[in-house]
């Protein structure tokens, strides 16, 4: 099958992304993810940060998940499907209060918090470097509502709780949510667990605030997202999909895309900035944090990305590979995991383990710099070079 013969269609419900066949478009499929049947469609959501696709080009399979899941047509899966999550309503629930440069500020009103739809709204992956696996339960800390002496103690009681996703899944279904304990006691509605999702590898101060403000006698709820395309998948759960502030927001998730530096959370940013600086002219594209074997946290290793360079950290070596040199960039991925290996003339190779995700626009972005490197992808077995 050529590949203008497959399309690319997401789940409405979680967002699972799959390659089928055009010929499907207009049949019901369930997805292997979370369970939910929808109507296969030309115009399916999908989000745009899905990048990880084209390295799957020789796959024999014709309806596989871009992420590597198998087929939404056919059999049933071999695990049970996991529980659904609330329809994504038809109206938006939440609205876009404004974009700055600490991100996307969304308000709603504190009784919004009773509605297990909003609480349970937030995408299926980590915040941090959007891994899927190893999924970690925390919950928004409302400091606002309490005495200041008592908000330092309370958002750091909730970051050292560890509530492992799968296991409040398996034990409660669908109704996980309402079983989660906030750290600290709260008055109401602000004891209601708002969750959003930390993978066991990222141990750095999350890119999510809230606060609590009274806007015209009313109490409201901010939640503030500094990754857009976080915020993309935050609104579209809420309802808030084919807006102008939603057209609005993935028109600033581009432009944040297109300023990767700014976009790095300031700890991070610091953290690099001790083993990377930019030269000067020098367009920086990305940093890529590795996961290999559990490494420190965020910023202290991994890989840089620069429109004439590629820099890595591990341990106590710091590589350069000049990229008017030429070299080798070579994939190999699973659902859950991507080894990267930079490989440049007679020089030791460097390499590094990233969400696939991550694999794919590191990919991509070398790929657009029409520089004389060669990029090799392995996915599930499958294997293409450009």
């Amino acid at each position: 099958m050529s590949n203008d013969d497959v399309i690319i269609v997401a789940c409405p419900s979680c967002s699972q992304k799959y390659r089928v066949p055009e010929a499907q478009i207009g049949q019901r499929a369930v997805c292997k993810k979370c369970g939910e049947s929808f109507r296969i469609a030309v115009d399916s959501p999908i989000d745009e940060d899905t990048l990880f696709g084209w390295v799957m080009e020789d796959s024999d399979s014709s309806s596989e998940s871009v992420m590597g899941s198998s087929s939404i047509f056919g059999a049933a899966a071999a695990e049970p499907p996991r529980p659904r999550r609330a329809a994504v309503p038809s109206t938006p629930r939440i609205h876009l209060a404004e974009l700055t440069g600490e991100g996307a500020h969304f308000a709603f009103p504190a009784s919004a918090l009773m509605d297990v739809g909003v609480r349970d709204s937030f995408p299926l992956y980590c915040v941090h470097c959007m891994r899927r696996e190893n999924l970690n339960v925390q919950l928004l800390v409302w400091a606002d509502v309490l005495p200041p002496e008592q908000r330092g103690a309370a958002i750091q009681a909730e970051r050292q709780v560890v509530r492992p996703l799968a296991y409040l899944r398996r034990e409660h279904g669908s109704g996980w949510v309402e079983t989660v304990v906030p750290a600290t006691r709260f008055p109401a509605p602000f004891d209601e667990p708002f969750a959003y999702f930390v993978c066991g590898e990222c141990r750095s101060a999350p890119p999510v605030a809230c606060r609590v403000t009274r806007e015209q006698s009313v109490l409201t709820c901010r939640v503030v997202l500094t990754n857009l395309s976080l915020a993309v998948d935050f609104f579209r759960n809420n309802g808030g999909r084919d807006t102008p502030p939603y057209r609005r927001l993935l028109m600033a998730g581009r432009q944040q895309r297109d300023r990767q530096w700014t976009a790095l959370s300031v700890d991070v940013r610091a953290r690099v900035s001790k083993w990377f600086a930019l030269h000067e002219g020098e367009q920086f594209l990305g940093y890529f944090a590795d996961r290999t074997g559990g490494r420190p946290v965020t910023g202290d290793e991994g890989l840089v990305l620069t429109d004439r360079r590629i820099v890595h950290k591990s341990g106590h070596a710091l590589r350069e590979f000049f990229l008017v040199r030429g070299g080798i960039l070579e994939v190999q991925a699973d659902p859950k995991w991507a080894v990267v290996t930079v490989r440049q003339g007679k020089e030791a190779a460097a390499s590094l383990t990233v969400a696939p995700l991550y694999a794919g626009s590191m990919a991509k972005s070398l790929q657009s710099l029409q520089q004389p490197w060669t990029i090799r992808a392995r996915v599930t077995g499958a294997e293409s070079s450009d």
